[in-house]
């Protein structure tokens, strides 16, 4: 189900670890398995968790109005890009 929203948004390839479900659903020819792949995307994943604690569950930080998330989410991508070496 996941796969079939996917399709529409046109990725050119899949970087995932190695657990055989994607391997099932994923098609080979645009399916990178391993760490090296993933580590980058990690590493983004864990940079959005530390400076933006609304993304984690059980935090204070918590807003209730979803252009605030929103709003967050830009400022912090637009950090990312734009001033990091």
């Amino acid at each position: 189900r996941l796969y079939r929203q996917l399709e529409k948004l046109k990725i050119d390839c899949f970087c995932t670890d190695d657990w055989p479900a994607f391997t099932k659903v994923l098609p080979r020819e645009r399916h990178l398995i391993g760490k090296a792949f993933t580590k980058h995307i990690e590493g983004v994943n864990l940079c959005l968790r530390t400076r933006n604690r609304r993304i984690v569950r059980k935090t204070a930080c918590f807003s209730k109005k979803e252009q605030n998330h929103y709003s967050a989410m830009k400022l912090i991508f637009y950090y990312r890009n734009h001033h990091t070496l």
